[in-house]
C-alpha cells in the first residue's frame, strides 16, 4: 500500500519553513517555530478523520525489500547501559 497526504492537508508555511531549515540558513527561533507548527499540525489531523486528509493506495505486485545498511555498529543510545 501506498499512502500519502491529500492535496492541501499539509500546510503550505510549514513545507517553506521546514525547507529553510534543511537548507541550513535558519535561527532558532524559526526551528522553535517550526517545532510549533508540527505540533499543532500533528493535533489537529488527529481530529480529523483519515479519509479526509490521505490517500491510499493498492500496489499490486508490491514486495518490499530492506534497505541495504552497511554501517553496523554499536549503538549510541545503549553503549552504556550497563555501566554502574
Amino acid at each position: 500500500m501506498k499512502v500519502s497526504f491529500k492535496p492541501g492537508v499539509f500546510p503550505a508555511e510549514l513545507q517553506k519553513l521546514e525547507n529553510k531549515i534543511r537548507s541550513g540558513d535558519f535561527t532558532v527561533e524559526e526551528v522553535k517555530e517550526c517545532q510549533k507548527m508540527q505540533w499543532d499540525f500533528a493535533k489537529n489531523l488527529l481530529q480529523v478523520p483519515l479519509e479526509e486528509s490521505f490517500n491510499v493506495e493498492v500496489l499490486e505486485n508490491f514486495t518490499w525489500e530492506p534497505d541495504p545498511y552497511i554501517h553496523y555498529g554499536k549503538r549510541g543510545d545503549i553503549i552504556n547501559k550497563n555501566i554502574k
